[in-house]
């Protein structure tokens, strides 16, 4: 078991069941102020990092990775740490909940995970943390970390396009159940280079996502049954697909940069039910994946 530490305020801890409830709305609550909304659910992120952290170990192998910073009851901060990796601790997540004692507590965890990696021997601590929330990124060059660009949580690399569509299938449904396109039925098939996916609905459900190779995106005749005689077909450049995919661009300015092709009768409606699928708006992946 991990130890517990006792601070003037507020006491840090390991894991306890329960907790996912008030991290994931911790986590939700820090990606909203610099990205927006954010879907990640006290289950979704429960089953991941029982699993795995992002790089190390999950939390039954190993309770420090993750700690909680508790204070009269109440979790008002917590961070994850991956002490697994070479020589190198990373701290792949750190969020506190907003109010005058925020920078104390954040500072807090993170000397804690830099004691924690010192006792294991590291020589170094990397924090995995986006630019974009302000907070957290004035805390720590005030305490002496340096920004290193070639860690960027946003150079993304897709290599099994099907497989990261899979795992957003309850997002993308619920996105066009709240579009225009609530009750469409069709199917659409994305091709990247050699990489190909076929999406499936029905009522505005995304009942499946196949893979599908290069020669099963080129029909146009609709067909709901058929993945390989789509609705809408698209074909995507390899630097735009994790931009559209994670929200970084839109279809429109995609397929004006000559980025984005379809074939499709109605280009229009085509582009319409991408935005539907995939608006500007930041899209997490659920963390146990890295694609």
């Amino acid at each position: 078991m991990g130890v517990t530490a006792v601070h003037a305020d507020f006491t840090l801890r390991p894991f306890q069941a329960g907790d996912e409830t008030h991290t994931a709305a911790l986590f939700n609550c820090a990606v909203a102020r610099g990205c927006g909304p954010c879907p990640v659910t006290p289950e979704s992120w429960l089953e991941q990092y029982h699993e795995r952290s992002w790089r190390g170990p999950g939390l039954s192998d190993d309770p420090d990775c993750f700690r909680v910073a508790q204070q009269g009851g109440r979790v008002v901060g917590y961070c994850v740490t991956d002490y697994h990796h070479d020589e190198v601790a990373i701290v792949q997540e750190l969020c506190v909940a907003e109010g005058p004692g925020a920078e104390t507590t954040a500072q807090a965890l993170l000397e804690d995970a830099e004691a924690r990696g010192r006792e294991r021997g590291k020589s170094a601590m990397t924090l995995l943390l986006s630019p974009e929330d302000g907070f957290i990124t004035a805390l720590v060059t005030k305490l002496g970390y340096e920004f290193a660009p070639t860690t960027s949580v946003f150079m993304t690399l897709i290599t099994d396009l099907a497989g990261v569509l899979r795992e957003l299938q309850p997002e993308l449904t619920r996105r066009l159940r709240a579009s225009a396109f609530r009750d469409w039925s069709g199917t659409v098939a994305l091709r990247c280079g050699p990489m190909g996916a076929a999406l499936r609905f029905r009522s505005g459900h995304l009942l499946e996502v196949t893979s599908a190779g290069p020669s099963k995106v080129t029909a146009s005749s609709p067909s709901e049954q058929h993945p390989s005689h789509p609705d809408f077909a698209v074909d995507l450049s390899p630097e735009v697909l994790p931009l559209l995919i994670f929200g970084r661009t839109d279809a429109g300015q995609a397929y004006l940069q000559d980025r984005l092709h379809l074939r499709t009768g109605d280009t229009r409606k085509a582009l319409q039910l991408l935005d539907a699928l995939f608006p500007r708006l930041p899209m997490y992946l659920p963390r146990a994946q890295w694609w």
